[in-house]
């Protein structure tokens, strides 16, 4: 048997009906296997489905991986159960449908200035439809992680996450989670490695759930308590995070251009200071809109 050493990080991975469809989880793994990296990685299938959970069979060869089970009905709670059994330094939380860099990673994490909270990487999007994919988008700072944040693409030092958790919706959770942990600049590592893979054109994901598309306005409520009860110290990459959700929620039709107008009005009314920077904050995303477009 392989010794490994004690893990310096933990990556939990939520599972909802993947069976047929475990072979990039499996090929990352290998990989973490090959390389003997510090690294843990907690599997928690979501919804006792038969299928997957027969295939994840495969996966308890490596004895660094931990499967649990149970009904969520949501990656974020899912995502909740497997967080609270990390004791490791590290967390990141990944899917099992992507292609993370865990050897990168791992040597990324070795250098990180011990002041460092939260470590950022680059990330690209694979279309597997289109059999494209993009161009790299490396961090620069956080207003520019927040045009394209990707929960994938973060590693936190756990004791930096204290008690906030992710919420049950299934879009947006992940958004409404990075707001709540009201990151700032100084306490962030930015690489330009290229940290993961992010695969589109995947039937199953919740992107392409009506049901869960849906849920988009619930999110904007979350986004809009997380915001209040910062009282005013809100940072800038949380409102370009929301100010995105807002247009998403207009393109899937989930709110309507005056539910959005009275949304934010009756929300932040009280604040003048906090519309004046929502305001600013929109045409600095349909800036970058627009330049990424070519416009």
């Amino acid at each position: 048997m392989v010794n490994y050493v004690s893990s310096s990080l933990t990556v939990v991975v939520p599972v909802h009906k993947m069976a047929g469809r475990l072979g990039l989880l499996m090929g990352w793994l290998s990989e973490i296997e090959q390389h003997r990296l510090s690294t843990k990685v907690v599997i928690v299938e979501d919804g006792m489905d038969y299928e997957t959970l027969a295939q994840l069979e495969q996966v308890r060869k490596f004895p660094f991986v931990e499967i649990l089970s149970g009904v969520f009905d949501s990656p974020g709670l899912a995502r909740n159960y497997g967080l609270s059994l990390v004791r490791t330094e590290w967390v990141a939380f990944w899917d099992s449908d992507d292609t993370p860099n865990p050897t990168l990673i791992q040597k990324e994490l070795d250098r990180v200035p011990i002041e460092k909270t939260v470590l950022i990487g680059a990330f690209q999007t694979l279309n597997t439809q289109a059999n494209t994919k993009t161009s790299i988008h490396v961090p620069k700072n956080l207003n520019s992680v927040a045009l394209n944040p990707g929960l994938w693409r973060f590693v936190f030092r756990k004791s930096r996450l204290g008690s906030i958790k992710f919420t049950l919706h299934r879009m947006g959770e992940d958004q409404v989670f990075l707001s709540a942990l009201n990151l700032r600049g100084h306490e962030c590592e930015f690489s330009d490695s290229l940290f993961y893979s992010y695969t589109l054109g995947n039937s199953s994901q919740l992107t392409q759930s009506g049901e869960a598309i849906k849920e988009i306005r619930a999110t904007i409520f979350e986004f809009i308590n997380v915001i209040r009860k910062q009282n005013g110290q809100v940072a800038n990459y949380s409102l370009i995070m929301f100010f995105k959700i807002l247009l998403t929620g207009l393109k899937v039709y989930a709110v309507k251009p005056l539910d959005v107008f009275v949304i934010v009005a009756k929300s932040f009314w009280t604040s003048p200071r906090l519309l004046m920077r929502l305001l600013t904050i929109s045409l600095f995303v349909f800036r970058n809109s627009l330049y990424r477009r070519g416009i």
